[in-house]
């Protein structure tokens, strides 16, 4: 049985960190992942593919401006053309040593990447340095699998995406001044046609700035055995459904 919750593989890419720091950069590295790939031959198949700030999984995701993104190998390598940094450039990735996954990920992206100029280092770290590194903001790229405690768009853009905290729990340091106040007035509306249209105009704002790489929501898989009568998902402890009996 596969469920689907808001729980992403991600490409943290800190917007204040070079060559992140240039839009141009951020979107060439976006369009030049073979992400079909990347699902089928990593995530095997148990996932869904989009492109934004909100997940499928959220009821505020809007899939008519959440596509994922072609792959585009030619603009890419004009993107980075156009960007004015000295190619190649080096960028170092981290990510957590036994994540056989990240492991697979990382090597596609090295490969991917090489084809644009930018060359990959991949280092393997401890969990602990990992949470360390990504946390105080001293990771140039980094690979994580996260999502929020609470499925609404607003508590997982309110600290996932606002400038204020984006040296603090914003760890892609992303910082698009007019989303903020957008999503200040979602996160405080009443109205559910406003609420989704302010959400639709943060999407469209986040995908024309790049800030991150999504590379698929993830999707649980639990194997059940024949005998098995009853299941129930929750990607949270679901305290409500414990007994004694």
């Amino acid at each position: 049985i596969a469920n689907s919750y808001p729980v992403m593989q991600q490409v943290l890419t800190p917007n204040g960190k070079p060559p992140w720091d240039n839009a141009n950069v951020r979107e060439a590295a976006a369009i030049s992942i073979p992400y079909e790939d990347i699902l089928q031959a990593v995530a095997f198949g148990w996932g869904g593919l989009f492109y934004g700030p909100i997940p499928p999984s959220m009821p505020e995701h809007n899939p008519d401006i959440s596509a994922p993104l072609g792959y585009d190998i030619e603009r890419a390598k004009q993107l980075m053309a156009e960007s004015g940094i000295d190619l190649p450039v080096d960028v170092e990735l981290i990510h957590v040593e036994g994540n056989t996954i990240e492991a697979q990920i990382a090597t596609i992206l090295q490969n991917a990447w090489q084809e644009i100029g930018i060359n990959l280092a991949i280092r393997v770290v401890p969990a602990a340095e990992f949470q360390e590194l990504a946390q105080g903001h001293r990771a140039q790229t980094l690979l994580r699998l996260d999502g929020p405690g609470v499925i609404e768009a607003g508590y997982l853009l309110g600290y996932d995406m606002v400038c204020a905290l984006a040296q603090s729990f914003n760890l892609s340091e992303i910082c698009i001044p007019e989303a903020d106040t957008l999503l200040a007035e979602a996160r405080s509306s009443n109205d559910p046609q406003r609420r989704a249209e302010l959400f639709d105009q943060i999407t469209s704002l986040w995908r024309d700035n790049h800030p991150k790489i999504i590379l698929y929501e993830d999707q649980q898989v639990t194997v059940l055995g024949k005998d098995a009568t009853n299941f129930h998902f929750s990607h949270m402890v679901d305290m409500r459904r414990w007994s004694n009996q």
